[in-house]
């Protein structure tokens, strides 16, 4: 049974999630409880480092199933304003630069023209681009580089857009998998995403919350030569609602 006031789709997120939740405390409990009590503190040391992991993805699972949920019901609500495009794509970066770090990536910046603006939600913007740079990371190998960037664009109809883009240097992606990258749960190589972590719902996310700014998303890449993800918002205020608007719904 889904819970009140969803619809199907939604309620199916929001069940997976109530699935998937209980098996972090209860299956590191279960951990817990099998561990040899003589394992010794390497052993407590690893099953709390596993903890920490289980309890993060959780918490991330149930934050990208609660977003769509919000979006496919039209109730996810922004607050757009206009922001300077070098100022607000370089506060992402810094955020996502220690991980990158870790990883030894180096995430280089393009920051296009100087003193453009871009039209959009701040928090948004947050999310699509710290969901890019965060695959990104996880799909370039160590000691390589990202690239981050925007440039302006008109639009056939005239209209100005700001179009933005992360470039990794990893394996690439498939001609056949290219069109099916934004479905929620998809995955090119599903044993190597497992490893790496992740739900499966961030280029999802990416998709719609793009779309609620009457911007396009889409993907080029080649096997052996990385991908880049692009994506456009608007430069001036459009009208667009404060509101999901109805293309912004969960395909």
């Amino acid at each position: 049974m889904r819970p009140p006031g969803t619809s199907p789709a939604a309620g199916a997120l929001v069940g997976r999630w109530t699935l998937v939740e209980p098996l972090g405390a209860g299956g590191m409990a279960t951990v817990w409880r099998a561990a040899p009590l003589d394992g010794g503190p390497d052993v407590a040391l690893k099953i709390l480092h596993q903890t920490r992991i289980t309890t993060e993805e959780t918490r991330r699972m149930r934050r990208e199933y609660l977003t769509l949920s919000r979006l496919e019901l039209r109730t996810k609500e922004f607050r757009f304003a206009s922001f300077h495009t070098a100022e607000l794509l370089g506060g992402v970066v810094d955020t996502i630069r220690p991980i990158a770090d870790r990883k030894h990536v180096t995430i280089l910046q393009d920051l296009g023209e100087h003193g453009s603006e871009v039209f959009c939600d701040s928090e948004a913007f947050y999310q699509v681009v710290s969901n890019l740079l965060d695959n990104a990371v996880k799909y370039t190998p160590e000691n390589s580089t990202i690239t981050v960037g925007f440039r302006p664009v008109t639009k056939p109809d005239g209209a100005s857009t700001i179009e933005f883009y992360v470039r990794d240097s990893g394996m690439g992606i498939p001609a056949e998998d290219q069109s099916r990258l934004f479905e929620r749960f998809y995955r090119v190589d599903k044993a190597r995403s497992r490893d790496l972590g992740g739900t499966g719902l961030g280029l999802a996310i990416v998709k719609h919350l793009v779309r609620a700014h009457g911007g396009d998303v889409r993907v080029e890449s080649e096997i052996g030569q990385g991908a880049t993800f692009f994506f456009t918002l608007p430069v001036d205020d459009v009208g667009i609602p404060e509101q999901a608007p109805a293309s912004a719904a969960i395909l």
